[in-house]
């Protein structure tokens, strides 16, 4: 498969900033055509037609909140598995039901989540939406924080601007010759 071999990705990821590689069915090629062009790749295989486990959806989850730029996830034929890792993501993100989820990838690639795979989005809305509230909330408070830091910043440059030579937070020394 020439017009399928890593290669003839390269031009098209460059051009649109994708950085990582996910995939999802056996080896079919070496993923070490990716790494040396500096891309990152990642194996999350499981059986297709079936459903990821917990530790798959983290490790995918982990991968995509933690990349530098795009992402490209596929498998064999790009539909169930493919389908429902990313569908786990909108959930936990944009907080789209499942069943939004679903129709909104089979806009996008008809036939996508299959069999089983619909239970299995339907069954993780509710962990998925929890998890993506702890999240939000831990940037929050990550940025809140460095907020923080950066208004007490200026607050102590304040402090010692002086109006009209005068500073009114500085006690004026006496001079020697003073006292």
């Amino acid at each position: 498969y020439p017009l399928h071999a890593p290669e003839a990705y390269f031009p098209y990821f460059r051009k649109h900033n994708i950085t990582t590689i996910i995939r999802l069915n056996k080896k079919m090629y070496d993923a070490k055509r990716f790494t040396d062009m500096g891309f990152k790749h990642h194996d999350l295989f499981f059986v297709d037609g079936s459903t990821p486990n917990d530790a798959i959806v983290t490790k995918f989850l982990n991968i995509c909140e933690n990349a530098d730029g795009a992402i490209a996830v596929h498998c064999k034929a790009g539909l169930g598995r493919t389908g429902t890792l990313i569908g786990c993501y909108m959930m936990k993100h944009f907080q789209l039901t499942a069943a939004e989820v679903i129709a909104w990838i089979r806009i996008c690639r008809p036939g996508s989540v299959i069999g089983p795979q619909q239970n299995f989005i339907d069954e993780k809305q509710a962990s998925l939406w929890a998890e993506g509230d702890l999240h939000r909330q831990k940037i929050n408070e990550q940025e809140n924080g460095s907020s923080k830091t950066a208004v007490a910043g200026i607050l102590s440059g304040v402090e010692d601007i002086s109006i009209n030579g005068t500073n009114k937070n500085i006690s004026q020394r006496k001079t020697s010759s003073e006292i």
